[in-house]
């Protein structure tokens, strides 16, 4: 019997996004329900309902985006709702 293995989209989709950024530490992304985690530098942490999930996915899959201009883009739209979780 061969043993395959079986590939999802999924397994392809990191929710974590880390790059370089001078404002950003990093982006927790839920493609399924809309929302972000956006971790500051400055250590507040917000999170986003209503995000666009076509922005998520490109977030998702280009690991070269900007996190500063991706987050300018598609998170300060006004369909975008915020609400600050913490901050140090």
């Amino acid at each position: 019997m061969e043993n395959k293995q079986t590939f999802s989209f999924n397994q392809m989709l990191s929710p974590f996004t880390y790059q370089s950024s001078s404002f950003i530490n990093y982006i927790y992304s839920n493609l399924k329900s809309g929302m972000c985690n956006v971790h500051m530098k400055n250590g507040s942490c917000y999170v986003y309902r209503n995000v666009s999930r076509r922005a998520i996915l490109k977030l998702q899959l280009d690991k070269t985006v900007s996190l500063g201009f991706w987050f300018n883009r598609n998170i300060t739209n006004p369909k975008a709702k915020a609400i600050k979780v913490w901050s140090y």
